[in-house]
């Protein structure tokens, strides 16, 4: 179904992958194939929902802290959900009913409009959109849609006003940041299980200078992970605050806080997180697009770090056609086309052999060296831990400080 997509559609897809890992899907959703229409082509959903309010609010609604299943991981793989799968078909029935071979955006929103569970569907009608899946009318719009807005102005209002204030919020330094680098200040983390608190984090301090690359090693479920999460802002801490470049990070709202990880930090995972639907090129390419980036400039960038990491002959290749060391090459690839300033590497070589690991980590500290970035790496590998600038164990919820057997990469010549 993908070779019927429009260059269009596929950057929804884009797009959509990205927000199901910023909000911590295990899969791409519905609600978040409706994100990237917003992305991709604001000018089709202003058709169906004319009231800039009632847009921007639906984007707040989806994009609320936890989600709509509650769940705030960040999965290893990122497959289409049964109802996504769903409205795809829906969207390809669209298409051909209309005698166009290609699916586009428009054919994706009314597939969404068509999934049997009703979620997209509901939320859509619940800010104005029409009924019937027919989008209104240009220059008419704002008539046809009138009755459902004015049934829900006032929510609409009072969302959209909330947005508002996050994002001011998210303007102002925060007190006690001071100095460049990454800081975490008092951070604790505890969920809700089983009708008990189970303390993750606690009372956590940890400064990363501009351009050291700091390691956390510590057993498996210790935290490390979700310690990365909260440092990197895709998971919010219970206590605490989080500050970079005496900014206090914390306090940003939800979009100001994506725009930071588009263009401040770099991942890389366990799992590398290529789309297979598309090449090497393509994925790399991913935050500049969502960034606005025309795709000839993206690719352009795309290019240029794939030849760092050695790929510059793998562009073409589809994931599935790369060895596991070739993907996570690609995966940092990825992570620097933006140029970020953080890098945050969670089990990087965990899944490759001990050979593959070691030429990977080489090329990860060349590249922290060559772009100046301020890393921080989650590791079981303890030797790959030691040549850090500096490498912290996570234990019962708190930090210690381990010794490093030689200098680290900010260190040596």
């Amino acid at each position: 179904m993908f070779d019927r997509f429009t260059e269009s559609a596929r950057r929804v897809v884009f797009y959509a992958r990205y927000e199901a890992s910023e909000l911590g899907g295990d899969a791409i959703a519905a609600e978040h194939l409706l994100l990237g229409i917003l992305r991709e082509d604001p000018a089709l959903i202003q058709r169906y929902l004319p009231s800039p309010a009632a847009r921007q609010a639906l984007r707040a609604e989806i994009r609320r802290p936890a989600g709509r299943n509650g769940k705030s991981t960040t999965a290893a793989d990122m497959p289409l959900s049964p109802e996504a799968r769903q409205a795809l078909g829906y969207a390809a029935e669209e298409a051909e009913r209309r005698g166009d071979p290609h699916i586009g955006p428009e054919q994706l929103l009314r597939g969404l409009q068509r999934e049997e569970t009703g979620f997209t569907a509901d939320l859509l009608r619940r800010y104005g959109a029409p009924a019937n899946a027919t989008p209104a009318a240009d220059g008419g719009g704002a008539e046809a849609a009138s009755a459902g807005q004015a049934r829900d102005k006032n929510r609409i209002q009072a969302a959209a006003a909330a947005s508002n204030q996050a994002e001011a919020a998210g303007g102002n330094d925060g007190a006690g940041g001071g100095g460049e680098g990454l800081r975490a200040v008092g951070i604790s983390k505890r969920y809700a299980a089983g009708g008990q608190e189970l303390q993750v984090l606690s009372g956590i301090h940890l400064e990363l200078g501009m351009g050291e690359m700091v390691a956390v090693v510590g057993e498996s479920g210790c935290g490390k992970s979700t310690l990365l999460h909260v440092l990197s802002t895709l998971d919010t801490p219970t206590e605490g605050a989080v500050y970079f470049a005496a900014s206090c990070l914390s306090r940003m709202g939800s979009d100001q806080l994506a725009e930071f990880r588009n263009r401040e930090i770099g991942f890389v995972w366990q799992m590398p997180h290529l789309l297979p639907e598309f090449t090497l090129l393509e994925n790399v390419m991913l935050p500049r697009m969502i960034a606005g980036e025309t795709a000839a400039a993206a690719a352009r960038q795309a290019a240029a770090r794939l030849e760092e990491v050695g790929l510059e002959r793998r562009g073409t290749h589809r994931a599935g056609e790369l060895s596991g060391g070739e993907q996570q090459r690609g995966a940092l690839a990825r992570a620097l086309v933006m140029q970020p300033r953080l890098l945050m590497a969670d089990e990087p070589t965990g899944n490759l052999d001990e050979a593959t690991a070691e030429r990977v980590f080489a090329l990860l500290v060349e590249m922290h060296r060559r772009h100046g970035l301020t890393t921080l790496l989650v590791t079981h590998n303890l030797q790959f831990a030691r040549r850090c600038d500096r490498v912290w164990r996570l234990h019962q919820g708190k930090l210690e400080r381990l010794d490093t057997a030689f200098p680290g990469p900010s260190e040596a010549s």
